[in-house]
């Protein structure tokens, strides 16, 4: 008989490559909750925000959403979105958007072999040209319905679920 695990029973994975979020576009307090609470969970090394989004992390709904993962999760302070993926260059991570475009790629075609700041767009009107031209590479996620997006919180979670699914993954004991 099976019965649900309570999170001191559960195995938690390693993961060997790091992974940022750039989140500078996001506006919405709920949407940045949700995007803390799957950050947390694919063990993501930091989040990437705006000095301006500060005051979001305030809000009753962001950390109502959020369920305190964001004490969890190391976060960084830009003043703009250039200075943030700038801050991927000199660490030496691959900078990946996931956004629909007429050259992006499915993200399951991704290989993960180094660490990534991964960059998600504005929940209107997703990544910018500007900073799209910016980015190493582009990936989007293969939809079968006649919706041309999903959430970007939703969309987070399951590019993360195929990046972190691509490499090995090593079990704590």
């Amino acid at each position: 008989m099976h019965k649900q695990l309570q999170h001191h029973e559960v195995r938690f994975c390693h993961p060997k490559h790091k992974l940022e979020v750039n989140a500078c576009l996001i506006s919405s307090p709920a949407n940045l909750g949700s995007i803390f609470r799957v950050a947390e969970a694919f063990s993501v090394a930091k989040i990437l925000l705006l000095e301006e989004q500060r005051k979001i992390l305030l809000s009753k709904r962001f950390k109502r959403v959020a369920r305190n993962t964001e004490t969890k999760v190391k976060t960084d302070f830009y003043n703009n979105i250039d200075e943030s993926l700038m801050a991927a260059s000199n660490h030496q991570l691959l900078r990946i958007g996931i956004e629909i475009t007429s050259g992006s790629r499915a993200i399951q075609n991704y290989n993960l072999n180094q660490s990534v700041q991964l960059v998600i767009g504005n929940e209107n009107t997703g990544i910018p040209d500007n900073v799209l031209q910016l980015l190493d590479h582009l990936y989007h996620i293969p939809m079968f319905g006649s919706n041309s997006s999903l959430n970007v919180a939703q969309s987070l979670g399951i590019s993360l679920f195929h990046l972190r699914n691509l490499e090995d993954l090593d079990f704590k004991s």
